[in-house]
């Protein structure tokens, strides 16, 4: 047989005859052969680590592989990282204005349990004035100032044996300011009292009916309002013709 009948031959086979300059084998582009080899892979630079997956071939700059083999976005890291930063301040921010609430309603509801001093001491009484700027220091730690008197009466004498406010008290220091005008005025030696120093409520602090000859009915002392809150002190013409001093 010729050699043109093996060629027809194998044509018909379909395998190319050895012979055959057309079919002749080439080598490979080694340049378009993947890197098979894990070792291969892992010899690249450690720059590209990053980029080449397991079967040796190069991953896009947007994607990478878990250890699960599971594609990844890596721009979705810093994105991860964001919120997460964005969570850890929410959290800080609400941890300290629950705690901030918490302590505001705590001082509330002390506020609301606390009572006023039942007994209170001189030195309580002291502070608490001061603390309302009604007096000074020094007039109210020197024993034979009025202001010390008035405030001294106040824990030890007075028979009404009133608590100690927690607050500012308008009735409280005004039973105060009227210990101290009995005091300041020598009111011992005032030969009518009107009240004054007793445990009646300072609103009572008056004599409203008194008859001295043809001057006719007068008032005098601390006189209240319709709304039951001190007014009007009276005690100049009262004072003089009563002769309280």
């Amino acid at each position: 047989m010729d050699n043109e009948q093996l060629v027809m031959i194998d044509l018909e086979k379909g395998t190319p005859s050895d012979s055959d300059p057309i079919t002749e084998a080439h080598p490979a582009d080694q340049s378009d052969i993947p890197i098979k080899s894990e070792n291969c892979a892992a010899s690249l630079s450690l720059a590209d680590a990053h980029l080449v997956t397991k079967d040796g071939n190069i991953a896009s700059a947007e994607t990478t592989f878990n250890h699960l083999g599971q594609k990844s976005d890596r721009a979705a890291v810093p994105r991860a990282l964001s919120r997460r930063s964005s969570l850890c301040w929410g959290i800080c921010l609400l941890t300290t204005s629950v705690a901030i609430l918490l302590s505001i309603l705590g001082t509330i509801a002390r506020e609301d349990f606390a009572t006023p001093i039942a007994h209170p001491e001189l030195n309580d009484v002291i502070d608490y004035l001061l603390s309302h700027n009604i007096s000074s220091h020094k007039d109210l730690t020197s024993e034979k100032s009025p202001r010390h008197l008035a405030a001294r009466w106040l824990v030890e004498t007075d028979p009404a044996e009133l608590p100690l406010p927690l607050h500012y008290d308008y009735l409280y220091v005004t039973r105060y300011v009227m210990a101290l005008n009995y005091f300041a005025l020598n009111g011992d030696d005032w030969t009518v009292k009107v009240n004054f120093m007793t445990g009646k409520h300072v609103c009572h602090w008056n004599d409203a009916k008194h008859a001295y000859g043809s001057k006719g009915v007068e008032t005098g002392g601390l006189l209240c309002g319709d709304s039951g809150m001190p007014e009007v002190l009276d005690l100049g013409k009262f004072c003089r013709e009563m002769h309280f001093f």
